[in-house]
């Protein structure tokens, strides 16, 4: 069966290949035909100019040269006819002017179009390559977005995995709550901090928890987050430039699904934030519902960053995207905890 499938992502990406060696032979020899003829016109304007400045030169010959045969009623009469003259080839020959200089502007225009379409058919044709390597290479498979984002390619997480990066994110928690000071309330929810500390990867982070006794259903609750479309679950970031280059629909969409004994809706989700540069990253999600020693329930909503080995290579294998950032950490949870009273 994995044997059938790479097999299809193969003729799948040789078959984009075909289609698109073919597009850009058609576009060249199109682009090649338009330079052709814009050169024959730049030729036949330039070789008019001489034939005029020839003319030119050949009249103010003749007239030089019968200036003493004449009479000076004649003389004047010849004058006046030659100023007429040179006056109209030099409005004719500013003329030719301005459109050796707006055939030129086009020889400019065509020089700059034909660069960028070489240098975005060498980009597709990188691209090409690199998806028929990764379809041979690495399991997996393209990931699409609905408003024209850059793709991408998805190497799934194993279940050991993934409930590695969930316990990792556990065990981490518990420790840094540990140094958790309550630092006030803010609309009604307890705060309480944990001043920012440095990853091993180099990064400051910092956490706050927010509490609050909520009248509610717990079950009505994780109903309600396992039915939200995965678009209205909370941002794990927020670039400072929301609202102004960061802009449009936070777009968010299933991956990978798990089945957990004690688990209602685990998933790996990828999130993207359009802007001129897209904010994205690759998330575990938990959803769960468990019952404590005390007999009460507790249900879980948690959001975490994670990357994989797998999916680091692939995007050194893809190359540097201008448009788009990646953000490796972070992470956010939302947990209710059953009480006697509301």
């Amino acid at each position: 069966m994995e044997s059938s499938h790479n097999a299809n992502l193969i003729e799948e990406a040789f078959e984009a290949v075909k289609r698109q060696q073919l597009r850009l032979k058609i576009q060249r020899r199109r682009m090649v035909r338009w330079r052709n003829e814009r050169k024959e016109e730049l030729t036949t304007i330039r070789d008019e100019i001489q034939r005029l400045e020839g003319v030119l030169e050949k009249l103010l010959h003749i007239a030089q040269a019968r200036l003493d045969e004449l009479s000076p009623e004649s003389t004047s009469a010849a004058l006046y006819k030659v100023t007429i003259e040179r006056a109209a080839l030099q409005r004719e020959n500013q003329q030719l002017h301005e459109e050796i200089r707006l055939q030129l502007d086009v020889e400019n225009k065509l020089k700059r179009e034909t660069d960028k379409f070489l240098s975005e058919r060498q980009e597709e044709s990188t691209v090409a390559r690199t998806s028929m390597q990764l379809a041979q290479d690495i399991e997996g498979w393209w990931v699409e977005f609905p408003n024209g984002e850059p793709p991408f390619f998805f190497s799934p997480l194993s279940k050991e995995e993934y409930l590695g990066k969930l316990k990792q994110r556990e065990i981490e928690s518990t420790e840094r709550h540990l140094y958790t000071t309550s630092i006030g309330n803010l609309l009604g929810w307890t705060v309480d901090y944990v001043p920012p500390f440095q990853l091993a990867s180099g990064t400051t982070m910092a956490h706050a928890r927010f509490s609050k006794q909520l009248c509610c259903s717990l079950t009505e609750a994780i109903d309600t987050l396992t039915r939200l479309d995965p678009s209205w679950w909370p941002m794990v970031i927020s670039p400072r430039s929301w609202g102004r280059e960061q802009c449009g629909d936070f777009y968010c969409r299933p991956l990978q699904s798990f089945a957990i004994d004690d688990h209602i809706d685990d998933h790996v989700v990828v999130c993207n934030i359009p802007g001129n540069v897209h904010l994205r990253y690759i998330a575990v999600v938990q959803n769960s519902l468990t019952k404590m020693p005390n007999g009460r329930l507790v249900a879980r909503h948690c959001i975490m960053i994670v990357d994989t080995d797998a999916n680091a290579r692939i995007r050194e294998a893809e190359g540097p995207q201008d448009d788009v950032q990646w953000v490796l950490e972070g992470g956010e949870s939302c947990i209710f905890t059953e009480v006697a009273v509301c």
